[in-house]
């Protein structure tokens, strides 16, 4: 990702080292300008929602918040093992056919590893 610095330039890396009270002129203020900018312009900060995943042993189920849509569990293979749509931004699931081990969920696009 490229960041546009114009205007950002450090006059002077000495004025860190010698505690300077113009911030103008720090290193540090520059990172922190630099920083703000990669944050502001990073797409990932804006797109991505909170997914929620409880898992209830004794119960055999799993519940996903947060998602609408598709919520699919597939095997540590990719297989498709289940898949249910959200209702309400919640997805559940019975888990009991599931052996312990480690599996993949996808919802919202996005996808996360988890282990039973």
């Amino acid at each position: 990702m490229d960041l546009p610095l114009e205007g950002l330039q450090v006059k002077s890396f000495t004025s860190v080292l010698q505690g300077s009270n113009k911030e103008d002129r720090t290193a540090l203020k520059l990172l922190k300008q630099i920083q703000g900018v990669a944050e502001a312009t990073t797409p990932e900060n804006t797109n991505k929602k909170m997914i929620e995943l409880v898992i209830d042993e004794k119960e055999n189920t799993m519940i996903v918040s947060g998602a609408s849509g598709p919520v699919k569990v597939f095997s540590h293979a990719r297989k498709l093992l289940l898949i249910q749509t959200a209702k309400d931004n919640q997805a559940h699931f019975k888990i009991s056919q599931l052996k312990k081990g480690r599996y993949f969920l996808e919802a919202e696009h996005q996808f996360f590893e988890f282990v039973r």
